[in-house]
């Protein structure tokens, strides 16, 4: 190809790189080369080429016509490309033009086919945006939108079009996703729905009339289905703005009128000022209506599908409750809400079939009007007021539970007259208004005075130890803990008195045993005075037991229960509990007692033998009872013999087979003169056995590690003669200069001992005689101790 240079007429034969015909355009000085693939090979005055640009073609070009920076090419598919040679990107792709020849007029591009001729015309894209969004092509719309330099606010005034377009096609799924993203006001989305505005709930609620959705609606296939669909998705679009969008422009707009204000009033311009705080007024009472129009729309709906048309709801294969944000009123009143309360309290009242008592109840809780909602709750529970699943109870208990007198959020007054009928009415969940956790607390004794008015005529229904457990558990005061242990005797002592069955009298005492036997905060003095007198004998025990009174322990299980092998467990196991010196003395007293009622009935006779295993020697008895004592046990429970022949068999059974926990000389010195000696002999020959077999033991240990010390005072010989060898590069360890024929100090290693053992293999550390001290120094200061080992 050659080009000619108009001012000289000379001809330049350019090598353009490009493998197809080409067509050439003058763009002012430049020549635009567009082949079949790309665009963008310029060609300057002098015919070279410049550099290539990064547009590309979508089809091969059939011709190319430009309009000042724009270059239209026609394609082979019938449509054409409109590239940006500033920006060198493809800004727009015009489709169904089907022409054959394409040229430029004045701000226009012509294009020709066999049957018309068309014009194109700049447009600029907002209004191109604008006329797609109109004609239904929403995503073509934003995908022109994004290629362009568009503001925010342009961005949202698109979505909330696209929203009201899709709403006229009654898309909700479509529109509400718009409108979600336009951050425009609510209540315009709201005047589509008559019936949720407050002057229609005011007049009657959910009577709309032919306007706003419902007119769209009139000729849908399935008006009653699509209508439900808005409605779910109005709610979630108005959840949305309420928990989180509300906030965010609220403190959007509001900081940048803080900036003014405060860039204002310290430049002195008090007036502007004044004006710009009158405007932060302004914006907060706006958004403060704005919240009651979607507070008061979202109670309405909710209240409508939920109680009203849940069971008849037209939706197929849609739980409303699980596609609304909305799970329980709950989360919509409380703890606040912008609710209007005169229109939502007619809607309750007469809005639907049957009033909805509960809904009207937790209404007024929003308000904190708690003694109004508890009079609904109670009405609901006498039936003065009537709501078909709902009784009252449950909600009072929830509420009684959460208010807080000392805030003034409720007359004390009124707890007490709410919590009688509800205790009455249902004292098993009643209970929970006093055993919830409160801040602050409710005074103990006063709520313990009340629970004394209220009686019931079933004797199992205990409010006041049911309190009283729940008191335990936090407080550290023994009267509370007293009272509760003397209210499960009490309980005891009533089951047995009136023959309750085995299985609740056991409970009842399993109970109270568990809570004497791990309290630490019981006034066990008082709780042994109450129940002294009764056959509660494992639990006297245990009293006893935590008292330090081991005597009286061992005498009520040996004379009382009449098990004198409990009473050696007891011994044994408490001994373990208070170290091992303390089982000899348990055993002791063990003895003592034996021998104190033998002496004081008589001793005149010690008829029988000891029993001793068939095997012959003795077996230890520890905490397991051999099933031939068990049956030893039977035999005193039943049978009539006296006193003094039980504790002989006891005595003779405790020398027999806990020898070892006696001491021979306090065994001897205690004993009666007149034991017979065939009785003792057993006992002797068993403590010179284990005396013996001790000394040995301890002669052996003793030899053992006189042994291990003798090898220890060897192997420290060995290391303290080690020898050491001083070479020509052997350095101060801390001058670090080179020994040489200088004295030297050698320093046994920090961790010569190990484990009381002396490390043969530990590295000595050789330093010069004149740096011996210096580094004694410092390892004393770093290690706070001296080396057992001298210095050599």
């Amino acid at each position: 190809y050659s080009i000619l240079y108009a001012p000289d007429g000379k001809s330049k034969d350019p090598e353009v790189p490009v493998e197809t015909s080409v067509m050439l355009y003058p763009i002012k000085k430049y020549i635009v080369v567009a082949a079949t693939s790309d665009v963008g090979i310029f060609l300057n005055s002098l015919g070279v080429p410049a550099n290539k640009g990064n547009i590309s073609f979508t089809h091969p070009p059939v011709a190319c016509a430009h309009l000042g920076h724009y270059l239209a090419s026609l394609l082979t598919d019938g449509s054409i490309d409109v590239f940006s040679l500033i920006e060198s990107r493809n800004v727009q792709n015009v489709q169904g033009v089907k022409a054959k020849c394409i040229s430029t007029g004045n701000d226009e591009i012509w294009t020709c086919s066999d049957t018309e001729l068309s014009k194109l015309e700049a447009t600029s894209i907002q209004t191109q945006v604008n006329e797609l969004v109109g004609k239904g092509f929403v995503v073509e719309g934003e995908r022109l939108l994004k290629h362009s330099n568009c503001s925010k606010k342009e961005i949202e005034e698109f979505h909330w079009k696209a929203g009201w377009m899709y709403i006229s096609k009654l898309k909700f799924d479509e529109s509400f996703s718009h409108l979600s993203r336009s951050n425009s006001d609510p209540r315009k989305v709201l005047k589509l729905f008559p019936e949720l505005r407050k002057e229609s709930l005011v007049r009657k609620a959910f009577t709309p009339r032919k306007q706003g959705i419902h007119s769209m609606l009139a000729k849908a296939e399935n008006p009653i289905r699509d209508l439900e669909k808005a409605y779910v998705r109005l709610i979630d679009y108005l959840w949305q703005y309420k928990t989180g969008r509300s906030n965010r422009r609220v403190e959007t707009e509001m900081k940048v009128l803080k900036e003014n204000y405060e860039k204002l009033k310290s430049e002195d311009k008090l007036n502007e000022a004044l004006e710009v705080k009158k405007g932060m007024e302004t914006l907060r009472k706006e958004e403060l209506d704005r919240l009651v129009a979607i507070d008061t729309a979202l109670l309405v709906l909710y209240c409508k599908f939920t109680y009203s048309r849940q069971s008849r709801s037209s939706m197929s294969q849609i739980s409303i409750t699980e596609e609304i944000p909305i799970k329980s009123l709950t989360d919509l009143l409380l703890p606040e809400n912008h609710c209007a309360f005169e229109e939502c309290k007619i809607f309750l009242q007469s809005g639907l079939k049957t009033p909805l008592e509960t809904s009207y109840a937790l209404l007024l809780m929003s308000k904190n009007k708690y003694g109004e909602a508890l009079q609904v709750f109670h009405e609901l529970s006498t039936g003065k007021r009537t709501e078909a699943g709902q009784d009252g109870i449950q909600p009072t208990i929830e509420l009684l539970k959460r208010v807080n007198i000392e805030n003034g959020e409720i007359e004390e007054s009124l707890l007490w007259d709410h919590a009688r009928w509800v205790l009455k009415a249902n004292p098993t969940e009643g209970i929970e208004i006093f055993t919830t956790e409160r801040n602050p607390p409710l005074d103990s004794e006063t709520v313990i005075k009340f629970l004394e008015t209220i009686t019931f005529s079933d004797s199992k229904v205990d409010l006041i130890a049911t309190y009283l457990e729940y008191i335990t558990a936090s407080s550290k005061l023994p009267r509370y803990h007293n009272l509760y242990a003397e209210r499960l005797f009490l309980t005891y002592l009533k089951k047995v008195s009136k023959g309750d069955s085995p299985e609740s009298i056991l409970a009842t005492r399993m109970k109270f045993r568990r809570f004497v036997e791990t309290n630490s905060f019981l006034d066990y003095e008082e709780i042994l005075e109450q129940i002294q007198k009764s056959d509660l004998y494992d639990e006297i025990i245990i009293l006893y037991s935590k008292l330090q009174r081991h005597k009286e322990a061992l005498e009520i299980m040996v004379y009382k229960q009449r098990d004198y092998l409990s009473a050696e467990a007891y011994c044994i196991g408490n001994g373990e509990k208070l170290g091992g010196l303390s089982t000899a003395k348990l055993f002791h007293i063990l003895l003592c007692t034996y021998v104190e009622f033998l002496e004081k009935h008589g001793t005149d006779t010690f008829a029988g033998a000891i029993r001793r295993p068939k095997h012959g020697k003795h077996k230890r008895h520890h905490r397991v009872v051999a099933s031939k004592d068990a049956n030893d046990i039977k035999h005193y429970l039943t049978d009539t013999t006296k006193d003094l022949d039980y504790t002989k068999e006891a005595f003779r059974h405790l020398l027999a087979y806990q020898s070892e926990h006696l001491d021979p000389i306090d065994t001897l010195e205690r004993i009666p003169d007149n034991l017979p000696l065939t009785m003792l002999h057993p006992y002797i020959e068993s403590a010179l056995r284990l005396s013996v077999s001790r000394r040995r033991n301890a002669q052996i240990v003793s030899r053992l590690v006189r042994a291990n010390r003798f090898q220890t005072q060897f192997t420290l010989m060995e290391v303290k003669k080690k020898s050491f060898r001083i070479g020509s590069k052997t350095e101060c360890a801390f001058c670090h200069k080179r020994i040489g024929d200088s004295y030297f100090c050698v320093h046994p290693p920090s961790n010569a001992l190990f484990l009381g053992r002396v490390l043969t293999k530990a590295k000595w550390v050789i330093t010069h005689q004149g740096c011996s001290k210096k580094y004694l120094e410092k390892k004393r200061q770093k290690s706070g101790v001296d080396n057992v080992l001298n210095v050599r």
